[in-house]
């Protein structure tokens, strides 16, 4: 009926169909043998690494970066400003040290993230890094700031 290596891909193919992936990418992973899924708790499967991108303010293009779940904004910081140093990328930067900068979701975002959040709690994958301003830094939140040139302007 069927060749052995022919029975071993139909056997595949059906395991994947029971097992519902959550992406049409996780399917095509687990295809070419190369699953990011790990068994937890019996038939629950969960991801072990996720892909993320990450745009620098006045930077061309994003940086990618492969980071665990259980892993907190400031190690996606740390993770991100240590590739763009590896691949010196332009244009350079003033300060290197990830406390001098914030996440966001966009560049259009004015709250940055906690940076003890864990990354698979945030419902995202692409961000934009920006350097922290003196008035960030000294303690008061956006929207305090956002408030205060508002009432600047009328």
């Amino acid at each position: 009926m069927f060749s052995p290596k022919q029975e071993e891909r139909r056997d595949t193919v059906e395991d994947m169909i029971k097992m519902k992936p959550i992406s049409l990418s996780e399917l095509v992973a687990v295809a070419a043998g190369n699953s990011k899924l790990q068994e937890d708790d019996g038939n629950k499967k969960r991801l072990t690494k996720l892909l993320m991108n990450v745009t620098i303010q006045r930077s061309l293009g994003v940086i990618k970066v492969v980071i665990s779940p259980e892993k907190t904004v400031e190690d996606l910081i740390k993770n991100v400003l240590e590739v763009y140093l590896k691949e010196r990328r332009r244009p350079l930067l003033s300060e290197p040290n990830p406390r001098c900068f914030e996440l966001h979701y966009t560049q259009f975002n004015l709250e940055s993230l906690d940076r003890e959040e864990k990354l698979m709690n945030l419902g995202s994958r692409n961000f934009f890094l920006c350097p922290r301003t003196n008035e960030t830094i000294s303690g008061s939140s956006c929207s305090d700031q956002a408030k205060q040139a508002a009432n600047s302007y009328f």
